[in-house]
């Protein structure tokens, strides 16, 4: 496994340095799970969008549709589903860029990041999507 994202949105602090943090009291917790925490009031500036507005904004805005899904803890203590383009591609192992990474300038942010995830891990065999250029 490449690595597990834990997202969170908290526009009034956005150093790095509390996502590392966080990092790091995860791997006291699991040391064999590559841990990688981000907030998403943050990540707009590394992916050159306009400001998110919340968890789930961010993760819509995922170079791929099939990582674009995540869950949280309502406060019921229920499991609540966030997959602003659905969990077909996910459960079909489809890899597509979403609906921002297909634009002619952020295609190859989406290409790369097929090339550093070395497209097919572990034998697991999903059709991959790379649109064309205009």
């Amino acid at each position: 496994m490449p690595d597990v994202d834990v997202v969170y949105f908290d526009p009034e602090h956005t150093d790095e340095s509390i996502e590392k943090e966080y990092e790091r009291s995860l791997k006291k917790i699991n040391s064999s799970v590559p841990w990688s925490v981000k907030n998403q009031a943050r990540m707009h500036t590394k992916n050159g969008h306009v400001p998110y507005t919340s968890t789930a904004d961010g993760l819509s805005n995922y170079p791929e549709v099939c990582t674009a899904i995540g869950v949280y803890l309502n406060s019921n203590g229920e499991v609540v589903l966030v997959a602003p383009y659905g969990v077909e591609d996910l459960v079909n192992l489809i890899v597509r860029p979403t609906p921002y990474f297909t634009s002619k300038d952020k295609r190859t942010i989406y290409e790369q990041r097929i090339t550093e995830k070395n497209g097919l891990q572990d034998g697991i065999v999903f059709a991959l999507f790379i649109p064309k250029q205009p």
